[in-house]
């Protein structure tokens, strides 16, 4: 069971397995891919995945459309030339 305050009384709902597992999915994503201090990734990846899973599936589909592309404009480096 978990609780939610609502201003002076707190309301308690459980959980379905399957939304549990969904957002202990999600975590475990922003864990394997960010830093330990990635605090506000934790926040956005966490609020996203507790308010939609699906909400949560657009985010990671965004960050990894985002990831492939800064990867397909790396190249072979330019080193200075020297005059």
């Amino acid at each position: 069971m978990h609780r939610v305050s609502q201003g002076s009384y707190t309301v308690g709902f459980t959980v379905p397995s399957h939304e549990a597992a969904g957002y202990d999915a999600v975590m475990d994503y922003v864990d394997a891919f960010y830093a330990d201090s990635a605090v506000l990734a934790r926040s956005i990846y966490g609020k996203r995945a507790a308010s939609s899973l699906h909400a949560a599936a657009v985010t990671i589909r965004r960050r990894e459309n985002a990831l492939k592309a800064a990867a397909g404009t790396r190249g072979t480096p330019t080193l200075p030339t020297t005059c």
